[in-house]
């Protein structure tokens, strides 16, 4: 059943699901307790197997990285809502292989990924509100509605929105100047409470592994690891 874990690399750009009752197996988490395990006896083929999981899922990862101009992660063009801004869920396999290997092209991969929603894209707008010299400032959110227009404190800060590269719903009549269909998916964004495609938010589509940021953070000082397990 473990052998299941081989099917990592084939499921790494979908939205997090319920990979445990499936084949579509997608979160390298289940399988990193295992391998770094060491109170309870484990099999060290299976260890094996699934290091070697994670580091193909990793490669795979990077390969996409160096596919595009800015560090998307992903192909822009395809996927659910929040996938181009899922930066952290790319890195994932990246930064999990550095603590095991300490390869320093892995941590580099997982640095660049996660510098992507915070501004290095084509708008240069950090997607997480509140963090960034430009950052959203319209989350379709009801406690940031409240905060922004009957407060004028501004948006909930930390949240992730669906981001780029996803037109679906918008407000009725709304138009834009250039037209945002005719941009490319990396452009094609409105900082606009209404259109939830772009600035609606969910945990498990656009801020899943956030925690990777502290870990980033933590490198320098050798705590890193810590955080990671």
């Amino acid at each position: 059943m473990y052998t299941i874990a081989d099917s990592l690399k084939e499921n790494l750009f979908g939205t997090l699901g319920y990979s445990l009752n499936d084949d579509d197996f997608d979160n390298p988490a289940y399988i990193y307790s295992y391998i770094i395990a060491k109170n309870v006896p484990t099999d060290p083929a299976i260890t094996e197997f699934f290091k070697k999981a994670i580091k193909e899922a990793a490669d795979r990862n990077i390969a996409e990285l160096r596919s595009h101009p800015y560090p998307v992660g992903n192909n822009s063009g395809e996927g659910g809502w929040g996938h181009n801004v899922r930066q952290n869920h790319y890195a994932c396999a990246p930064l999990l292989y550095w603590s095991l290997s300490k390869e320093q092209n892995y941590l580099d991969a997982a640095s660049e990924l996660l510098d992507y929603k915070l501004g290095l894209n084509p708008l240069g707008i950090s997607y997480v509100t509140g963090l960034g010299f430009y950052s959203v400032t319209n989350p379709h959110d009801r406690e940031s509605a409240y905060t922004i227009y009957i407060k004028d404190w501004g948006p909930k800060p930390g949240i992730t929105v669906f981001g780029p590269g996803i037109p679906g719903r918008r407000r009725a009549g709304f138009k834009t100047e250039p037209d945002v269909l005719k941009l490319a998916k990396e452009r094609q964004y409105i900082d606009d409470i209404d259109i939830i495609s772009f600035n609606e938010f969910t945990i498990f589509e656009t801020m899943v592994h956030d925690a990777f940021y502290t870990v980033l953070a933590m490198v320098e000082n050798g705590m890193a690891e810590n955080h990671l397990r």
